[in-house]
């Protein structure tokens, strides 16, 4: 523009308001994720959150669920870039978290149907597609945002959980761990005191890999010897014998609930202080 007109003067005071209008929205997402942030790592009081959201017009409300991704150190940037990419900054708040770990935090828009599965599939495709390496662990829905850090330990403990128990199964629920959740909180003397009692490490060194193979596919197949001897492709006759062999060997009959339910869980409990005893933190 040239000359000091006054049609100039306007466009100019338009630019400059239009200009401080993009400062003040970047300052104000720059303080709502400083907020969230604090409020993941409960590093707020509930006081401050209730002035802050307020100044901040963040939804108090509103559902939302974190998802904890956890990948290598030297993969971890890649993530950053595809994750940025792929989510809508309106429904999703990426936050880059110590060592190899991210966290997204999902917030469903009003009316939104409620589909963590279609959610956690969509990121998960996403990320296989760049990554080697990867773990997931997805904490509750929760109705409140005071409430969102109670999500992001959920999703910390079902990784955890998940390493120990199902080093297969790569995107764990906390909804989901069942008794694995209550194994984890049980102090170590008692795990031991329980696998003194029914099954000791010795008798579980005793058990080849074929007898191991029986028994979980046994236990997948809830007790069914025929199903299991179908699936195993052996002989009805030869399970019965190799059930028979375990029961000598661990004083335990595979055959009845009580002994299977039992031999199930010290086996899972053992894996636990397996993993507890590589891992101080525990």
């Amino acid at each position: 523009m040239k000359g000091n007109t006054q049609e100039n003067k306007e466009k100019l005071k338009l630019i400059k308001a239009l200009i401080e209008n993009v400062i003040l929205e970047n300052e104000i997402e720059k303080n709502k994720s400083k907020v969230i942030e604090k409020i993941l790592k409960n590093e707020i009081s509930i006081s401050e959150i209730d002035e802050k959201i307020h100044n901040l017009e963040i939804d108090l409300y509103a559902k939302r669920f974190t998802i904890l991704v956890k990948t290598r150190k030297e993969e971890k940037k890649e993530a950053l870039i595809t994750l940025e990419k792929s989510l809508d900054k309106k429904k999703y708040f990426l936050l880059d978290l110590k060592k190899d770990k991210i966290l997204i935090l999902v917030t469903f828009q009003k009316n939104e149907k409620e589909n963590i599965r279609e959610i956690v599939s969509y990121i998960e495709k996403k990320l296989k597609t760049k990554l080697q390496n990867l773990r997931i662990g997805i904490g509750n829905i929760k109705k409140n945002i005071k409430n969102i850090n109670e999500s992001l330990l959920e999703a910390q403990i079902a990784m955890e959980i998940g390493e120990i128990f199902e080093k297969e199964n790569k995107t764990i629920y906390y909804n989901n761990l069942g008794i694995n959740r209550i194994i984890y909180k049980l102090p170590n003397f008692i795990c031991e005191e329980f696998i003194k009692e029914t099954l000791n490490e010795d008798k579980i060194k005793k058990l080849n890999k074929e007898m191991l193979v029986t028994i979980n596919e046994f236990f997948e197949n809830n007790l069914n010897i025929s199903e299991t001897s179908r699936k195993l492709f052996v002989h009805r006759n030869t399970l019965i014998y190799r059930l028979e062999k375990i029961k000598n060997l661990t004083g335990l009959d595979l055959k009845t609930f009580k002994d299977a339910m039992k031999f199930k869980l010290a086996l899972t409990i053992q894996k636990y202080l397996n993993y507890s005893k590589n891992h101080d933190d525990i």
